[in-house]
């Protein structure tokens, strides 16, 4: 389980302890058993201001490549276009959608319900999923600006400090 924010360190003993609101948030995470719901097979919990603090590159680049809402980008043809590689079938194909769709409702400030989706997906297929959708998205951002899939990573590594080689 990943949180962040503020705490305080108190002694207690011969031990101490972390307190502070922000502990008891993580503390009422832990409750609630996200394993009833994704199985006994690992899984990694992130709060939301754990991924703030972060600061992932979730939709970073649909921003580097100006795609908004005035200047959208089309979702009917994205997958045939930007994952040739891949085929989806049956259920896959409502998984990469979801993937995609989260993706872009992130941005827009939506928060969507993942635990509630992923109940009926295998652990590991969110994840797989959504580097599917990050890649269609990418490779799509780079299209309209007319650069190379490689000059945009390079932007996008920039960004985040992260070097380049």
């Amino acid at each position: 389980m990943v949180h962040h924010g503020d705490y305080f360190v108190q002694a207690v003993g011969n031990h101490v302890e972390v307190l502070g609101p922000d502990v008891n948030i993580a503390h009422r995470l832990l409750e609630n058993s996200p394993s009833r719901h994704v199985g006994s097979a690992a899984y990694a919990l992130f709060s939301e201001t754990a991924i703030d603090a972060l600061d992932l590159p979730l939709t970073d680049a649909l921003d580097v490549a100006a795609i908004t809402r005035a200047s959208p980008i089309s979702y009917g043809g994205l997958r045939e276009a930007h994952l040739p590689e891949c085929e989806f079938r049956g259920r896959d194909n409502r998984k990469i959608q979801y993937a995609i769709l989260t993706s872009v409702a992130v941005k827009g400030g939506l928060e969507p319900d993942l635990l509630e989706e992923m109940v009926r997906w295998r652990t590991d297929d969110y994840w797989r999923y959504a580097l599917y959708a990050a890649v269609a998205l990418i490779r799509a951002a780079a299209e309209r600006r007319g650069d190379p899939v490689a000059r945009l990573a390079e932007q996008l590594a920039e960004r985040h400090g992260v070097a380049w080689t």
